[in-house]
């Protein structure tokens, strides 16, 4: 019993302590709040895909949330739009809930700050005249520049639904709009 108060003790200063602790560095992932849009080229993995086409556009959206996850990165929901035509066509959709993990303390700085980022959600899936959904999981890695520019590379994974599986990679480039 005397171990159980001596441990209960330890965690009430720890939490304690924890609480008036204030950390004086920036978390410089809260910086760049906002929107970002993307485009780029997304290769499916599935043979049923292919046969539409060897290369899909990708173009994404992201909305970075006020709060993050993690103090190291960024929460955002994605929404892509992967078709074979701009508008139309054979597509699949996507919408994720992501984490980026950023691996350097800086931001917007020469050179790139590399990143990645894991993130899951729901997939509408309109290929061959199959209208379904699934779950995804995307991720991958990135550098955000100057100027708010990034680049990523990243896959998708889902289960083959219906005949169809739309995982791939895709790599695209994009501009982040700050508030």
């Amino acid at each position: 019993m005397r171990k159980i108060l001596i441990a209960i003790a330890a965690l009430a200063v720890g939490a304690i302590a924890s609480a008036q602790y204030q950390d004086t560095t920036p978390d410089l992932g809260q910086s760049a709040v906002g929107f970002s849009f993307r485009v780029g080229v997304y290769w499916p993995a599935d043979n049923a895909m292919r046969d539409i086409s060897n290369t899909f556009s990708d173009v994404g959206m992201e909305y970075e949330l006020e709060k993050s996850l993690l103090s190291t990165g960024r929460t955002y929901i994605s929404g892509d739009w992967i078709s074979n035509k701009f508008v139309g066509g054979e597509h699949v959709a996507n919408l994720t809930l992501n984490q980026r993990i950023y691996t350097r303390n800086q931001r917007f700085s020469a050179g790139g700050t590399p990143y990645f980022f894991l993130g899951g959600g729901v997939e509408f899936i309109h290929v061959n005249h199959i209208d379904t959904t699934t779950w995804c999981v995307r991720g991958g890695i990135g550098a955000e520049f100057k100027g708010n520019y990034f680049i990523e590379f990243g896959g998708y994974l889902s289960p083959k639904k219906d005949g169809i599986n739309p995982s791939g990679i895709a790599g695209s480039i994009g501009y982040r709009f700050q508030y």
